[in-house]
This record gives C-alpha cells, sequence and structure tokens, in this order.
C-alpha cells in the first residue's frame, strides 16, 4: 500500500512540470482593437426616442407658476406632485394613474 502511495507520488512528479507550463504568448492588440490603450473611443448611442412623443404633449409644470403654492387638484401624480387634476386621469408626463390627494 505504501508502494501504491509513493508510485503516484512519482507519477504526479513527473507530470506536474508538463501540466503547468506557460501559455504562448498572446499576439499585440491591434490599434483599433476596443482592448488597446491606443484605440480611440466609441462614440456614445444616440438616445432613445421611444418617449419623445410623450414629452411633447406635456405642459410644461413651471408655466405661468412662477408662486410657490401647491396645486388645489383632487388627484396628483405620485412621481409629479406638481401634475394634478380635479378628475382622476392619468399624468402629463409618464402617464401614470393620478391618485387622490392625501388630506394633511
Amino acid at each position: 500500500m505504501r508502494t501504491d502511495h509513493l508510485a503516484s507520488v512519482a507519477l504526479l512528479l513527473l507530470f506536474a512540470p508538463l501540466s503547468c507550463s506557460s501559455a504562448p504568448p498572446l499576439p499585440p492588440l491591434d490599434e483599433h482593437s476596443p482592448a488597446s490603450p491606443q484605440a480611440a473611443e466609441a462614440p456614445l448611442p444616440r438616445a432613445s426616442r421611444a418617449f419623445e412623443k410623450l414629452d411633447d404633449d406635456a405642459p410644461d409644470p413651471g408655466a405661468g407658476h412662477e408662486h410657490g403654492h401647491e396645486h388645489a387638484g383632487a388627484y396628483v401624480c405620485p412621481m409629479h406632485e406638481e401634475v394634478a387634476s380635479e378628475a382622476p386621469g392619468n399624468c402629463t408626463r409618464c402617464r401614470m394613474a393620478l391618485v387622490k390627494r392625501e388630506a394633511k
């Protein structure tokens, strides 16, 4: 049994250097490769135009309201408290459902 153990260790020591050989060197990076430090930065992608139509018909929330009072609407947008309405509906900025204003 001890001989089997010694044989296993001898085989391990014999083949260990072969399995740990160094990998071949990598080829140099092309100057246009994204991984190259000399490569130019890629341009940013165009901004999404998915919500462009939503913004076209939304009134400016601060238009004509230079004073700092709270709007009197019974329903408000949970995300945009400046968007208020007397009747239930949707926010003109994000299209979320308006919720009843909480009594203070």
